[in-house]
C-alpha cells in the first residue's frame, strides 16, 4: 500500500504521484506532458498509466496520472509531512 493525500479541492487531479512512490508500482508512460499552474509557478508533468489501482475493496483499470516533480507542499512554513505527502495525491479530476 502507498498512502496518498486525499484532496477534495483538488478539482484538475486525479492521481498525482512522486517519483518515489512510482518506484513501488508498475506504470507506464504514455510520453505526454501535462502542464499547469501550481502555488510554485508553471509545472509540467509527465503522464502515465497504471494498469491496476486498488483503492480499498475496489479495483479501477487503466488509470491515468501524473508524475509530479518535488514533493507536494514542502515549501510552505506550516506544512507538516507525512508519509502521504512525500507520494503523492489522489484528487477529484
Amino acid at each position: 500500500p502507498i498512502p496518498l493525500i486525499v484532496d477534495t479541492g483538488a478539482a484538475n487531479i486525479n492521481l498525482t504521484l512522486t517519483p518515489q512512490a512510482v518506484k513501488h508500482i508498475h506504470v507506464k508512460f504514455t510520453g505526454n506532458s501535462i502542464c499547469g499552474t501550481s502555488l510554485t509557478g508553471k509545472v509540467c508533468m509527465r503522464e502515465f498509466i497504471i494498469p491496476q489501482l486498488k483503492i480499498g475493496p475496489f479495483s479501477f483499470q487503466h488509470v491515468k496520472g501524473q508524475l509530479m516533480p518535488q514533493v507536494w507542499s514542502n515549501h510552505r512554513s506550516y506544512f507538516i509531512e507525512s508519509q502521504a505527502s512525500l507520494h503523492g495525491v489522489l484528487g477529484l479530476g
